[in-house]
């Protein structure tokens, strides 16, 4: 049979007409092209993780609490992805609390969201996987919404996870918090030196700040350490104290800032071996006045604690001072901050701050610490030393 070429020619072209003109399906994301795990890559950000994923930033910081920064993240850092079952959606009840870790005795914010509107809520605070007490009652708003604050008991220890549970009275709806991790004083090596835990996004630099020491003497206390710009979450390093003139004694305290009422730990060396030494305290450049007495130990170490007083104020600056026979010694200053409430305070910038983590302690956006300082004009850039107004 022959096919006469005109014929054939349009028979041809109706074809991929209609191969054009069918429906395309719509492009499916690959499920599951993540895993469990992901790990950070230089310039990722939570925001395209998530994309790539199939999840969403919430669902990231909720099961990575240990992401205190979500502008921040470090190359190498491995977050848990989570699964479709466990990404919450944007009307789903939540409970989320801030800051994701601290010390006992501290308070935290509460926020209730997507819960039904005008509804008695009741909050219950207890460790991860253990039993809950009701701690407070409140009331949503017509969004479903309410901001509260709960303490964390003073007799939580270090390294637990405390969780917070929203649920409604009728006990038809019930929503557990990401944890809270309790932290504390740095622990301490045999010879005094504190040995600090390293916390996701951490680098040496900023650990040395927290310290008074260079990255070049944390260096040569931990030859393990053999990149100096990559360092891993739950590393232990050791601190080395100060070091002054050969012979001089030292004192330093961590931690070297916090609200008024803080225990800080203290550490000396080159002190005058096995010999009772009086220990006070008192604001920078005037007096102090002494809260204890301690003996040194035989090669003239010294390891307490000192609580500072209740009623500092935001903004002071203290030492501990160590009273020897013949010499006193005074420690690096600690800085108070804010605790919380009143307006018109003012916040001194440490070394290592971010506006994020300035907000998160004083219950704030970082929007309203911008608005509250117009002298601000990058967000992301404060110097150690700039006073800020808390509103």
């Amino acid at each position: 049979m022959k096919h006469h070429p005109l014929l054939t020619a349009l028979a041809a072209a109706a074809l991929l007409a209609a191969v054009l003109l069918a429906p395309v399906p719509p492009a499916r994301a690959q499920e599951g092209a993540c895993g469990d795990t992901v790990t950070v890559v230089a310039g990722d950000t939570l925001f395209s993780i998530a994309r790539r994923c199939g999840t969403t930033v919430s669902a990231l910081l909720v099961a990575n609490p240990s992401i205190t920064n979500p502008d921040i993240l470090y190359a190498g850092t491995v977050l848990t992805i989570p699964g479709g079952d466990d990404v919450p959606a944007e009307d789903e009840p939540q409970v989320g609390i801030r800051p994701l870790s601290g010390q006992a005795g501290v308070d935290i914010e509460v926020r209730v969201t997507n819960f039904p509107p005008d509804t008695e809520v009741e909050l219950s605070l207890g460790i991860a996987d253990g039993e809950y007490e009701v701690v407070d009652t409140v009331t949503t708003d017509d969004d479903g919404m309410v901001i509260t604050e709960v303490a964390i008991p003073e007799t939580a220890r270090v390294g637990q996870d405390w969780v917070v549970v929203a649920a409604t009275t009728d006990g038809e709806l019930s929503v557990i918090s990401p944890s809270y991790r309790v932290t504390g004083l740095p622990p301490e090596s045999e010879g005094g030196q504190p040995i600090h835990i390293v916390q996701p996004g951490e680098r040496l630099y900023r650990i040395g700040l927290q310290y008074g020491v260079t990255v070049d003497e944390i260096l040569a206390v931990n030859p393990g350490i053999t990149n100096r710009n990559l360092i891993y979450p739950g590393r232990e390093i050791l601190i080395p104290l100060p070091s002054g003139e050969p012979g001089d004694a030292v004192v330093t305290i961590t931690p070297m800032q916090g609200p008024a009422g803080t225990t800080v730990r203290v550490s000396g060396s080159g002190l005058p071996p096995s010999s009772v030494v009086d220990i006070g305290i008192g604001p920078v450049d005037s007096e102090y006045e002494v809260v204890d007495t301690e003996l040194t130990s035989s090669s003239g170490t010294l390891t307490t604690q000192v609580t500072l007083p209740g009623s500092m104020t935001p903004g002071q600056r203290w030492v501990v001072v160590v009273e020897t026979a013949d010499d006193v010694i005074v420690s690096n200053a600690f800085t108070v901050t804010a605790d919380g409430g009143g307006s018109g305070r003012t916040y001194t910038v440490q070394p290592g701050d971010t506006l994020y983590r300035i907000a998160v302690r004083n219950g704030l956006t970082v929007d309203q610490l911008v608005a509250a300082n117009p002298g601000i004009t990058n967000p992301n850039l404060i110097y150690a030393g700039q006073v800020l107004t808390i509103p």
